[in-house]
């Protein structure tokens, strides 16, 4: 036997080995209403959850917006992504590295400013024609992607880092981490965020789709600190140019 009571948002049933009592209507429409406030409170609870999120990540992207309005010149950049991979923390997204990568004129190349729980790495240029990850990267740039996903592992993940560290200028910025007992990673995920100059890169060791929108937002966030990072280059370039001309 079934018995079933309409609710605001959904229905409420009951499958009975025995025929039901003359007193089921009542109780299902007592159980209902009860069924309506526990929901109702769910709701609430839900919304109140997302409002807060929403003021956290806000807030991470408030300081990044602060911390680039406030740099004095343009060296000040390199540091702005060991504050992202800070402010990426207290959102309760774990990547072990995370930075900005920007593109040549061509875009056939990108200088990588990375940082990781040991602070900033040298910056250093990474083709986007030669090694299979870095192509799929430049292919997802020409497609007009906001974000690109990739998970590698393996052997194919071993090549990559091989290549890198195979790169002239990477010895500087990665011959610390190597140093220090590095071991390439059996598993990880890159996420690549673009905007106008280049593309953010968070790399984790898990999937992480929660993050996904919060990655496209910093991007934006960080198109801006690029624009400021821009004119601080012009400014000091005409300063030095006045200060020359007045020589």
């Amino acid at each position: 036997y079934h018995a079933a009571k309409k609710l605001n948002n959904g229905k409420l049933c009951i499958d009975l080995l025995d025929p039901p009592l003359d007193e089921m209507e009542s109780i299902l429409t007592k159980m209902g209403a009860a069924f309506d406030l526990a929901y109702k409170r769910f709701e609430d609870l839900q919304k109140a959850e997302a409002q807060a999120r929403e003021a956290q990540i806000e807030a991470a992207l408030e300081r990044l917006r602060s911390r680039t309005m406030a740099m004095q010149n343009s060296t000040d950049l390199s540091e702005t992504s060991v504050d992202m991979f800070k402010q990426m923390q207290t959102l309760g997204v774990r990547p072990w590295a995370c930075g900005f990568n920007i593109f040549e004129k061509d875009e056939r190349a990108v200088t990588q400013y990375m940082a990781g729980g040991d602070g900033l790495s040298t910056p250093f240029t990474m083709p986007l024609t030669e090694e299979r990850f870095f192509i799929r990267v430049s292919e997802a740039r020409q497609r007009g992607d906001e974000l690109f996903v990739e998970e590698s592992g393996g052997h194919e993940l071993e090549e990559t880092y091989k290549y890198m560290f195979s790169l002239p200028g990477s010895q500087k910025a990665l011959g610390d981490l190597m140093a220090s007992g590095f071991e390439i990673p059996k598993f990880q995920i890159s996420h690549c965020a673009f905007f106008s100059q280049g593309y953010l890169m968070f790399i984790t060791y898990e999937p992480c789709p929660e993050a996904h929108d919060i990655f496209k937002r910093f991007a934006k966030v960080f198109q801006q600190t690029y624009t400021r990072f821009l004119d601080l280059q012009k400014a000091e370039a005409q300063a030095r140019e006045s200060q020359i001309e007045a020589a």
